[in-house]
C-alpha cells in the first residue's frame, strides 16, 4: 500500500523522488507504504521536531518515561522503550544516510531539511536490524549554484519557546560548495510548577515552569562535485540541549492525595520520622491531580543527609551534547553503474538526575542520577544497477563498532550503590536485491540481508569496585 503526502497530491506539480530503497524513485512507484514532505512543506505546517510530526504522520507517536533517556518513538503501535539506553530502537532514524538506533538522535535534525520521508513496517533490508517498525528518513539541505542567506524567528506561546535560525549557502568556486546552518530555541516550558517544599527536604523549584530547555543545533555542509560523474558530500552536526526542572504530572490519585501515616512501620517508621522530622507527605497541599496545565515537583535539598553529595544542587536536569557526522561518496561507473560509500561517526553524551517520585511537598524516597556515553562508526558499501534491462540489482556491506557506557546511581534514604554497565557492538552485514521489471506497471523484487552483531557486557558495582558478568 502506498501513501503519498496530500500536500502534494493537492499541488499536483512537483513528483517527489524518495531513497527508500537507496536508489532514487518516485514515490508513485515505490512499493513500500511512505509517507514523505519536502522541507518547505514542513516549514508551512511548522513541523519543527518529532511531536509536531506525529500530527502529519498516521501511526507516528512520540511519548516520554519518567527515568527515560530520550524520547519513545513507535510506528503503527510497535516501538522500544528508553529505559534501558543500550537498547537499539524498533523505529530507526536516518540522517543524511546515517543510521541511529538510539532514541536520543531524535532530538537533534528537524531543521533546515530538503525532505523526510517515513517508511512504516520492516525495512531490515536496506536499513538493518533496528528497523522493525519502519524507518524516519532525513536528508537535509545542499548549498547550491547561487549565494543564499536566510533567517528567521518564531514564539510558541505555550511553551513560550524563542526560535532563531539561520542559514548562509553557496559556491566556493565551481566545484565545491558550502552550507552552514543553525538553529537556537529558548522555551520556559508547557507547565507552571506550583510546588513549595517542606523547607527541611525540599526547596520551591527553581523554575517556575518546566521543563525549562534551552537547544543549540549546528550544521556544517560541504558538496564536492568534480566532473558529473562523482559527488562527495560531507555533513557535520552538534547538538546541545539543556533542561531544567521536570514535567511529572499526578492525573490520577485512587488512595487519595494525603500520604499514609509511616512513622508504624517496622524498622523503616523511625528512619523516616528521624531524616523527615515526622512521616513524611509527598503530595502537595494544593495538588489538584488531574491533567491540566500545572505540576507540583520539588527541588531536593542538596544539604540533607538524605541527599548527600546529589548533583545541580538538588534542580532536576538533563543535560544531552551530540556530535556527528557523515561522508558520502557517490561514483558512477558508468552510466548505469553506481558505487556508494556512506561513512559515519556518531558521539553522544548525557547526565540526568531526576525526582524519582515527583514529590510535590517533601523530598523523595528516591533520586535517580545517571550518565550515558555512545560512540559509534559506521561504514556502508552499495554498488547499484540502472539497466534498461528485465533486471537491475544492488548489493552491499555494512560494519558498525561502538561502545556504550552508562553509569547509575541511586539516593534511597541516603546515597545507595553506583552501578556501570559498559557494552562494546561489532556488527557485520551483507545485503543485496534482484528487481525484475515484468512490466512497465509490474515488478518482483527479492532480496536478502545477512548480519552477525557480538556485544561484549560488563557491569561494574562501583561503591564495592566488585565486576558481575553474567
Amino acid at each position: 500500500m502506498l501513501l503519498p503526502p496530500l500536500p502534494v497530491l493537492a499541488q499536483g506539480l512537483e513528483e517527489i523522488i524518495v531513497t527508500a530503497r537507496k536508489r532514487d524513485e518516485s514515490i508513485l512507484k515505490v512499493p513500500i507504504a511512505a509517507t514523505a514532505f519536502l522541507g518547505t512543506e514542513l516549514e508551512r505546517f511548522g513541523t519543527s521536531d518529532m511531536y509536531t510530526l506525529t500530527e502529519r504522520v498516521p501511526g507516528f507517536v512520540m511519548g516520554t518515561e519518567v527515568a527515560a533517556v530520550g524520547p519513545t518513538p513507535s510506528l503503527r503501535g510497535i516501538g522500544t522503550g528508553t529505559l534501558n539506553p543500550t537498547i537499539d530502537q524498533s523505529v530507526a532514524l536516518n540522517i543524511d544516510g546515517m543510521g541511529f538506533s538510539q532514541a536520543l538522535a531524535y532530538t537533534s535534525g528537524m531543521f533546515d531539511l530538503a525532505q523526510m520521508e517515513v517508511l512504516r513496517g520492516p525495512q531490515s533490508l536496506f536499513y538493518g536490524k533496528n528497523s522493525t517498525a519502519g524507518v524516519i528518513s532525513l536528508t537535509t539541505r545542499d548549498p547550491g549554484d547561487e549565494f543564499e542567506f536566510s533567517m528567521g524567528a518564531s514564539y510558541e506561546s505555550e511553551a513560550k519557546e524563542k526560535v532563531g535560525e539561520f542559514a548562509i549557502s553557496g559556491p566556493i568556486t565551481d566545484t565545491l560548495g558550502l552550507r552552514l546552518a543553525a538553529k537556537f530555541s529558548d522555551a520556559d516550558g508547557f507547565f507552571d510548577n506550583d510546588a513549595i517544599g517542606d523547607g527541611i527536604t525540599s526547596f520551591m523549584s527553581k523554575y517556575d515552569r518546566s521543563p525549562h530547555q534551552e537547544q543549540t543545533i549546528v550544521r556544517g555542509t560541504a558538496l564536492w562535485e568534480p566532473d558529473d560523474r562523482f559527488t562527495a558530500r560531507l555533513k557535520l552536526n552538534y547538538v546541545k540541549t539543556e533542561q531544567r526542572g521536570s514535567a511529572g504530572q499526578m492525573v490520577a490519585c485512587p488512595e487519595g492525595m494525603v500520604t499514609p501515616d509511616l512513622s508504624g512501620l517496622p524498622g523503616l517508621g523511625p528512619v523516616l520520622v528521624a531524616l523527615y522530622g515526622q512521616s513524611p507527605q509527598f503530595f502537595a497541599a494544593h495538588e489538584k491531580c488531574k491533567l491540566d496545565e500545572s505540576v507540583n515537583v520539588v527541588d531536593v535539598n542538596p544539604n540533607h543527609p538524605l541527599y548527600t553529595g546529589v548533583r545541580n544542587n538538588g534542580v532536576p536536569f538533563l543535560n544531552i551534547e551530540q556530535r556527528f557526522g557523515s561522508l558520502q561518496l557517490d561514483h558512477d561507473l558508468t552510466p548505469e553503474l553506481r558505487v556508494s560509500s556512506v561513512t559515519g561517526y556518531q558521539e553522544t553524551e548525557t547526565e540526568s538526575m531526576i525526582n524519582g517520585m515527583q514529590t510535590g511537598w517533601a523530598g523523595p524516597l528516591i533520586v535517580a542520577d545517571s550518565d550515558f556515553d555512545r560512540r559509534d562508526f559506521t561504514q556502508e558499501l552499495r554498488l547499484t544497477s540502472n539497466y534498461d534491462a528485465l533486471v537491475n540489482f544492488m548489493v552491499g556491506a555494512y560494519y558498525q563498532n561502538g561502545d556504550m557506557r552508562n553509569r547509575t546511581g541511586v539516593f534511597f534514604l541516603g546515597p545507595l550503590d553506583q552501578g556501570a554497565l559498559g557494552i562494546d557492538v561489532e556488527t557485520v552485514s551483507l545485503f543485496g536485491q534482484a528487481i525484475f521489471a515484468l512490466s512497465p506497471e509490474w515488478e518482483l523484487s527479492a532480496g536478502l540481508r545477512w548480519a552477525d552483531e557480538k556485544r561484549d557486557f560488563t557491569a561494574t558495582n562501583l561503591t564495592t569496585g566488585l565486576p558481575f558478568d553474567p
